[in-house]
């Protein structure tokens, strides 16, 4: 079974990405979709890479051990939103 992990371009839990995202995760299929949460991560500061911070660490386990990435986000300014740039 496929693990998918999900990136949701907005912080606010009444977005409509989360809505989206929400029900994309309730009609599982033959995969488990699992929401990956990155508003507890700190600003990325390269400077850190040799010595990276807790939070750092676990949100790379759990991207390690997904076989995909979903990112369900709204386009802003030509680009993705602030939250999902540069995040190591």
């Amino acid at each position: 079974m496929l693990n998918i992990g999900v990136l949701v371009g907005s912080l606010s839990s009444r977005s409509y990405s989360q809505k989206i995202a929400n029900w994309l995760m309730s009609n599982q299929t033959s995969v488990h979709f699992f929401q990956i949460n990155y508003e507890i991560l700190p600003l990325y500061n390269p400077d850190l890479e040799d010595n990276s911070i807790l939070e750092w660490q676990v949100f790379r386990s759990v991207i390690d051990k997904m076989d995909a990435l979903i990112f369900v986000t709204q386009e802003y300014n030509f680009s993705i939103p602030g939250g999902l740039k540069k995040r190591g």
